[in-house]
């Protein structure tokens, strides 16, 4: 599913999101127009605009590659930013349900 579809879904507009989560009106219109891949968003963004849809950052991104979240047992790389710093990662799936 594209970023704006998830928006048409929850009736929602990029300034409105925009203005619920603090994320960057340029950050969300890339998402919706394409421009920018929700894989490459901060770890901040993410969890900012998945509270916005009141769903987890991995239910997002499920949402988003279109896949249950039991599908996403790849490991997902995520950056974070604070400041000037960068720190990235991996979050591998837990696989003993």
């Amino acid at each position: 599913m594209k970023f704006s579809k998830l928006l048409d879904e929850y009736n929602l507009t990029g300034y409105r999101v925009t203005k619920l989560s603090g994320v960057p009106n340029s950050t969300i219109a890339k998402l919706a127009t394409g421009q920018k891949d929700y894989g490459g968003m901060s770890v901040r963004n993410a969890v900012k605009l998945a509270a916005v849809f009141n769903l987890s950052v991995e239910e997002m991104v499920a949402k988003l590659s279109d896949e249950t979240p039991e599908q996403t047992k790849h490991p997902q790389r995520l950056e974070l930013r604070i400041d000037d710093n960068i720190m990235t990662g991996w979050i591998y799936p837990n696989e003993s349900k």
